[in-house]
């Protein structure tokens, strides 16, 4: 199994968490980004740095790649389930979200679904593909969710 993918994603997971830091240390206090914004910002890129870390540790411990990865899936799942139950109870409603929004959030179920069914025994052969998907994902959203953050930046800068 290739590790150096999934440490480039930690890599990259953790330069944007650095720079979304450097626009948190240098914003106004006055003027704070969205708190829901900043916690999927960080729920996504912590998840990546922490998943992307443990399956070269796990399977060298374990030494068994197909276990680990079911069992990563199934904990990035409930982890990813977690995130989304808990984004969509604080927007109070699907309709009131962006179509981006929204899009994000029916694809998620899918991506679960993918993950929960390796857990389950199914595409074993494309275990380790479709966890690095999975991070992949989680990464997406999290730049997604960057890029917004910058643009609020800018745009409470341009005022």
């Amino acid at each position: 199994m290739n590790f150096e993918a999934f440490r480039t994603l930690a890599e990259v997971s953790t330069g944007l968490t650095g720079f979304v830091g450097v626009i948190l240390a240098i914003r106004s206090r006055t003027d704070p980004l969205p708190r829901l914004q900043l916690v999927g910002f960080l729920q996504n890129s912590v998840a990546v740095l922490l998943f992307s870390l443990l399956p070269e540790f796990l399977v060298e411990t374990f030494s068994h790649a197909i276990v680990v990865m079911r069992v990563l899936c199934c904990v990035l799942a409930l982890y990813h389930l977690g995130i989304m139950i808990n984004y969509v109870r604080k927007q109070r409603s699907l309709l009131a979200m962006s179509l981006v929004q929204k899009s994000i959030t029916l694809l998620s179920l899918l991506v679960i679904i993918l993950k929960l069914s390796v857990a389950l025994g199914f595409f074993l052969g494309y275990a380790g593909n479709v966890f690095y998907f999975a991070l992949l994902w989680h990464l997406g959203v999290a730049i997604y969710i960057f890029s917004q953050i910058v643009l609020v930046e800018a745009s409470n800068s341009a005022t």
